[in-house]
């Protein structure tokens, strides 16, 4: 199924719902963007064969990719059960958290992008 949609601002660019909901993507979903051939090539993590990451690593991407203060509290519970200190973890910034919106915020965030993204594409 081919689809034409609008690059955005800062190179952003919205999937279709139907493509989202076939291959499980949601808000905040990680792909893997390169080119082959020619082409740009947009694919799930899990269509890419992933080196292993040692945990320190996993616990490191799982605490950094937080959206929200209530993700990071979620995440960083997680890594302790990996049997992972955070504060030993190279590049951790445990401040990073108060950084964080709250979940609230962050939901009000997409929300005001979500509605500049869909005036965007219906300017002429």
């Amino acid at each position: 199924m081919a689809t034409t949609v609008k690059v955005g601002e800062g190179g952003t660019i919205a999937l279709p719902e139907e493509l989202r909901r076939q291959f499980g993507l949601q808000d905040g979903s990680l792909v893997v963007v390169d080119s082959a051939g020619g082409e740009i090539r947009l694919r799930t993590l899990e269509q890419v064969e992933q080196p292993a990451w040692s945990p320190e690593e996993t616990a490191y991407y799982m605490l950094m990719s937080s959206r929200s203060r209530e993700e990071w509290d979620a995440k960083h519970s997680s890594v302790l059960e990996m049997g992972v200190d955070p504060a030993t973890i190279n590049g951790v910034d445990l401040n990073f958290r108060e950084a964080l919106p709250t979940l609230e915020q962050y939901e009000a965030q997409q929300e005001r992008r979500r509605a500049s993204r869909l005036e965007e594409l219906h300017r002429p």
